[in-house]
């Protein structure tokens, strides 16, 4: 999908991505959750927000 919207409308109104996985488990090697925003391809509406650094058990 970034890649239509890039080619449609230009890569510049893209979300910077910062990392992108297929591995849930790899969300560990993150060095700061601040200000992140977390969402799977599959679903909608499965958005976890991240306004501040979460605790070890949160994340």
């Amino acid at each position: 999908m970034r890649d239509y919207i890039a080619e449609k409308i230009g890569k510049e109104y893209l979300i910077p991505l910062v990392h992108e996985f297929t591995d849930p488990a790899t969300l560990n090697s993150l060095k700061c959750w601040k200000s992140t925003v977390i969402k799977p391809n599959h679903a909608s509406s499965m958005v976890e927000i991240l306004l501040e650094e979460p605790d070890a058990r949160r994340k």
